[in-house]
C-alpha cells in the first residue's frame, strides 16, 4: 500500500509539473507557437517589404524614435513642474496657464511628428502593403489605450 501511495504521489507531481509548464508556454511573450522558441515579429515584418522598402522604413523609424523621446521626456518634465507650481502653498495661476499650454504645445507637436513620420513610411508602400500597414496601425490603436494623463491617484 505504501508504494501504491508513492506511485501516485509521483504521478501527481509530474502531471502538476507538465501542466505548469504547458501554462508557462503558451503565456510567455514570444511563444505564441506553443513555446516552440519563436522570435518575435515585428508587425511591420509583415508587409513583405523589399529590400530597398525595408532599409527606408527602418532608418525613418529610427529617426522617428528618437524625436519622441526627446519630445515625451520634455512633456514629462513640463508634466512634473506643472505639478511641482500646483502643490505650491500659493498656486501662481498664470505659471501654472503658461506651463500647461507648453505641454499643450509639446503634445501636438508629438502629433505632427506622428502625422508626418506615418506619411513619411507609407509614402514607398504600394497599395497593399498601405492597406496593411494601416490596418496593422488601427489594430495597434484599439489595443492600447489614449495616450492622455492619468484619472486616478
Amino acid at each position: 500500500m505504501t508504494r501504491l501511495k508513492f506511485w501516485l504521489f509521483s504521478l501527481s507531481i509530474a502531471l502538476n509539473v507538465f501542466f505548469v509548464g504547458v501554462y508557462m508556454a503558451n503565456r510567455l511573450p514570444g511563444s505564441a507557437d506553443g513555446g516552440a522558441g519563436s522570435a518575435h515579429i515585428m508587425p511591420y515584418e509583415t508587409l513583405g517589404l523589399s529590400a530597398g522598402q525595408r532599409a527606408v522604413f527602418e532608418a525613418e523609424r529610427d529617426r522617428f524614435h528618437g524625436r519622441m523621446t526627446q519630445t515625451r521626456q520634455a512633456i514629462r518634465s513640463s508634466q512634473d513642474e506643472l505639478i511641482h507650481l500646483l502643490s505650491a502653498g500659493t498656486p501662481d495661476r498664470a505659471a501654472i496657464n503658461a506651463r500647461q499650454q507648453e505641454i499643450l504645445s509639446l503634445q501636438g507637436k508629438l502629433q505632427q511628428d506622428v502625422i508626418s513620420h506615418l506619411l513619411d513610411v507609407s509614402a514607398p508602400l504600394v497599395q497593399e502593403q498601405r492597406a496593411h500597414f494601416f490596418a496593422l496601425l488601427r489594430e495597434r490603436m484599439a489595443q492600447h489605450a489614449p495616450l492622455s494623463p492619468p484619472i486616478c491617484y
